[in-house]
């Protein structure tokens, strides 16, 4: 009948069903008498039809009451016991994560952002500045996964003002560092040898740490220079407490608020959920690395007049899906090369602006695969003026019926053609 039915009480009635079928199928032979006829034999074909008879309409009779059982008192899901189990853990580490941050943004200042009054933590933080820079310090300390928000967020000027953009903009490549004995435990336990077997030397001290990692330098066995990049010890596991925190707030906030269904909180949470998951494994990261550097081969064979942009190349023996082992990326980031920029000329600094532009067009409309965490902390600026990229744990891929339409729009917009446009 396409009623949904518990299984409890499907056993239950069931059970009864069987066990009534027996004596009721014996009271309607002995009461209809077909079990004797008159020459005395037993007709067991007219038995047989008869307890069948007698069967379905205690089989019918069940159906009716789990029917009823249903319409009066619908079933609720019983819970697995596994799932129950599951569910709790979850929910500890839940509560653990929430009193963690309440305790982080009290500490550091950052209280207002969750209580909307300042408390003594926060007494003569009265700018926005201060509130700001109050702000990105409880941000580093909370972990990995907001210091990806906060990333995400430090490049959008639609959304975040000044001071707190250029404050947000600080946890690009300064998050805070993890001691030494910690990143060397992890680099010996995924790479399974002893270090001086992979790295002549490898540098304590970090070249720069960012959200789901920090950066040292060190020396392959042969002598290439090569810069290291190990995941924090409790990446992981703060990110799947964190996940789990950011899919529920996104879901209440879509539930009960018009601002959240307009802006589908819940396909953002997950969208940003599932590229910081796949940041986990620098195995895919190492596959991105490959196939940005095959597109940027293709683009500068294509448009030579482009200067080349530079990707850094992985080393594939001394990388895991904790490490990840890469070229030397001279220069420095362009979040941080102010004065670098400065000293250049208005039209150098136009080349490379009209250089990285470009490039990032022709990996999106022409080629369909580019980098989709371009924010200052990743283009660098090298030694000799040009331009390079780093950091591929996340990449967008574009079919080539998107580009074809992304292209059409494009040029439509440029052509002031609005009714292309919309079409």
């Amino acid at each position: 009948l396409g009623v949904p039915i518990g299984y409890i009480r499907s056993i239950i009635v069931g059970a009864l069903v069987v066990i009534a079928s027996i004596p009721f199928g014996n009271w309607i032979i002995r009461e209809t008498g077909v079990d004797q006829l008159e020459d005395g034999e037993t007709n067991f074909t007219v038995v047989v039809v008869v307890v069948l008879l007698a069967v379905s309409w205690i089989f019918a009779l069940g159906v009716l009451i789990l029917v009823a059982l249903e319409a009066t008192i619908p079933t609720r899901a019983f819970p697995n016991p596994i799932e129950l189990v599951r569910s709790a853990i979850r929910r500890r580490s839940r509560t653990k994560r929430y009193l963690q941050i309440l305790t982080i943004a009290s500490r550091d200042g950052a209280g207002w952002l969750l209580h909307g009054r300042r408390s003594t933590a926060t007494e003569g933080r009265t700018t926005a500045q201060q509130r700001a820079d109050a702000l990105v310090t409880t941000i580093n300390n909370a972990g990995v996964t907001f210091v990806k928000l906060g990333q995400v967020l430090s490049t959008r000027r639609d959304l975040v003002p000044e001071p707190y953009l250029s404050a947000l903009a600080r946890l690009q490549s300064n998050a805070t560092t993890v001691p030494w004995p910690e990143i060397e435990a992890v680099l010996k336990s995924e790479l399974g040898v002893p270090l001086d077997t992979v790295f002549g030397e490898i540098d304590s001290t970090p070249l720069a740490a960012a959200s789901v990692a920090q950066v040292h330098r060190a020396r392959l066995v042969d002598g290439t220079p090569v810069v290291v990049k190990v995941q924090r010890p409790a990446a992981r596991a703060q990110v799947e407490a964190d996940v789990d925190i950011i899919g529920r707030l996104a879901d209440r906030a879509e539930t009960h608020t018009a601002l959240g269904r307009e802006m589908r909180l819940s396909a953002m949470a997950a969208g940003f959920t599932t590229t910081l998951a796949e940041e986990l494994d620098y195995r895919v990261e190492a596959r991105n690395v490959h196939m940005i550097e095959s597109t940027m081969r293709d683009i500068h064979a294509g448009s030579p007049r482009l200067q080349e942009i530079a990707v850094p190349s992985v080393y594939a023996a001394a990388s895991t899906r904790r490490v990840l082992t890469m070229d030397v990326m001279d220069g420095s980031p362009l979040s941080s090369a102010d004065e670098r920029l400065g000293a250049l000329g208005p039209e150098a600094r136009h080349d490379l602006a009209q250089t990285l532009m470009e490039t990032v067009i022709e990996q999106i409309l022409v080629y369909g695969v580019f980098h989709a965490d371009l924010h200052p902390g990743n283009v660098f600026i090298r030694d000799d003026g040009s331009l390079g990229l780093i950091d591929f744990g996340a990449i967008g891929i574009v079919q080539r019926s998107q580009r074809e339409h992304l292209a059409a729009f494009l040029l439509s917009a440029a052509s002031d053609d609005d009714v292309s446009a919309a079409d």
